[in-house]
């Protein structure tokens, strides 16, 4: 990883991400599109780098509350969720979500219990991912539930080469 991305902060890696371009920070919708919430900035920031690199377009917000309106307002192709927010639980963002739209949602959690991964599966998630994770998988992840939604979805090399470990998309979310 470049030294200098690992010493500047989160918020600084998100405010580069969302300002680099007009272009790359605003979705278009002759791309896929993601929403990503967690209260994290740190996994926004690294997760919306990922994902803009495969030319996945990108909207993103730190408050569970304010899901549903991300969803409604820019209605994603994904939708990746955090189930522990401060605001409002991930269970009721997913009930809440799930009474209004029919969007894949990928869920984030520190929870590896069989028994919640069960539930929330149950409850209308099409995928889940514990934290801590790996970008490639995470990138992996996301497609797939993207080629469901839109079979153009970019996919990797055909000769399986992948990122190297200077790329944030090989780094992994603690």
């Amino acid at each position: 990883m470049d030294p200098d991305l690992r010493s500047r902060t989160a918020a600084d890696v998100l405010a580069d991400v969302l300002t680099a371009s007009a272009d790359a920070a605003l979705p278009r919708r002759d791309r896929p599109l993601v929403a990503l919430v967690d209260d994290d900035e740190r996994v926004l920031a690294l997760a919306s780098l990922a994902l803009g690199k495969h030319g996945i377009g990108v909207v993103t917000t730190s408050t569970a509350a304010s899901a549903l309106d991300l969803v409604l307002e820019h209605d994603p192709d994904v939708l990746v969720l955090d189930v522990v927010m401060p605001d409002l639980s991930g269970w009721e963002v997913l009930r809440r979500v799930r009474d209004a739209s029919d969007v894949p949602v990928l869920l984030l959690s520190g929870r590896d219990s069989d028994v919640d991964k069960a539930r929330l599966l149950d409850l209308g998630a099409d995928d889940y991912l514990t934290k801590p994770f790996s970008f490639l998988e995470f990138e992996a992840r996301v497609r797939a539930l993207l080629r469901r939604r839109r079979p153009a979805v970019p996919s990797p090399a055909p000769d399986g080469s992948r990122a190297t470990s200077d790329e944030p998309s090989a780094g992994r979310v603690d």
